[in-house]
């Protein structure tokens, strides 16, 4: 039984790393658990609540180690800065028998036993460095480059992510390995949703991202004033974390006061974080889903149209095109006017949405497959190391 440890030691308001790890236990635990088993290490003050999506598939272990500003984490933090080793993290890993230690996008030296894999999610900072400061920028890149030299495997999202990685690193490496994520609804498949109409009881268009400032929302939000001022009805609900670390939050009262000053605060309406299974819910019901993103490392709201099977506007980057949704509509992230005609033409002739229940996982169950066998591909080999 090979034996991976996953630290959750980034704030469970980063919802694309905990996704990223649920979408992870789900596939290896539905093809691989009898020859792999996933360790959870936790923050011991961490309410069971936020557990839930890890419960099943991962066994959960809780340590003062990861609970910040406690004594145990201010030593590990020290062992790290002094002497490059974290004694903390290596004994709670050697109690539980870890064989790899799954990183995202950091480094932890726990000794020369232990094989490393380390996710980078995406490099926005090479496209769009004007969205962080000089200490921001500094710190993302030195993660990365440690990361990289110190794993055995680094895994990137997309081929999309690999092009960048060669910016940095020209030589290509055989220990990179490219794996599309795939977004699960198990839980939420056969759900009636009922409970969404407090949300909106008129038909809406859905749009489920952070509200970070390289999501482009302000684009969404012209087009729905051009519709307005042409005496076209429509609704967009926005749901996400409305926090944005890098722009302090500048940015989310920006969008705020364009919505207020332009009167559209009865057509655009702002969820914040709503239950993920409400977001599948509001998914399926939407007209259309709607992702404006000037980048991405791998959509995951364009991985959840995918698996819904659900019609997606979203903007004409390279990722998109790579991620290529059947039901996906492009349009210039820059271009308001663009996007309120294929608004406009959506309201007057919504998408059929026929949610065949066999189809859908069908499909998904292909696809999370393929998810699966190149991630125990990696753990099998390092184990035989």
């Amino acid at each position: 039984m090979i034996k991976v440890a996953f630290f959750l030691d980034f704030p469970l308001s980063y919802n694309g790393g905990v996704n990223y790890f649920k979408n992870v236990f789900f596939a290896l635990n539905s093809f691989y658990k009898d020859k792999l088993e996933i360790i959870l290490f936790v923050p011991s003050n961490i309410e069971d609540k936020d557990l839930s999506p890890f419960k099943h598939s991962s066994k959960i272990i809780k340590t003062n180690v990861l609970r910040r500003k406690s004594l145990s984490w201010f030593i590990s933090k020290l062992f790290q800065k002094l002497i490059n080793y974290d004694l903390l993290k290596k004994k709670i890993v050697s109690d539980a028998n870890i064989d790899i230690v799954f990183y995202c996008n950091n480094f932890i030296n726990l000794g020369s036993k232990i094989k490393y894999v380390n996710w980078i999610p995406d490099f926005q900072f090479l496209h769009y460095p004007q969205y962080w400061n000089e200490k921001q920028l500094k710190i993302e890149k030195n993660l990365i480059k440690k990361g990289f030299k110190n794993s055995d495997i680094v895994v990137l999202s997309s081929k999309d992510s690999l092009n960048d990685f060669l910016k940095i690193n020209k030589t290509p490496s055989n220990k990179v390995k490219v794996i599309n994520f795939v977004s699960q609804i198990d839980n939420n498949l056969y759900s009636n949703f009922n409970n969404l109409n407090k949300y909106s009881k008129d038909q809406f268009f859905y749009l489920p991202n952070q509200f970070w400032i390289h999501k482009n929302h302000l684009t969404v939000f012209k087009a729905v004033k051009i519709l307005l001022e042409k005496n076209i009805e429509i609704k967009l609900l926005c749901s996400g974390v409305m926090k944005d670390f890098r722009s302090k939050d500048k940015y989310i009262y920006k969008l705020l006061k364009y919505v207020g000053e332009n009167n559209l605060k009865n057509n655009i309406i702002f969820l914040d974080v709503i239950p993920y299974e409400h977001v599948l819910g509001l998914i399926k019901k939407s007209i259309a889903v709607i992702n404006p993103s000037f980048f991405e490392g791998w959509s995951s709201t364009v991985e959840e149209s995918k698996s819904l099977d659900k019609t997606i506007i979203l903007s004409d980057i390279p990722i998109h095109r790579e991620q290529n949704p059947a039901k996906g509509i492009f349009f210039n992230p820059n271009d308001p006017n663009e996007l309120s005609k294929i608004l406009k033409k959506l309201i007057n002739s919504p998408p059929i949405f026929n949610f065949n229940h066999r189809k859908i996982e069908k499909k998904l169950k292909k696809r999370t497959k393929v998810f699966a066998e190149k991630y125990y591909e990696i753990f099998d080999e390092l184990s035989k190391k």
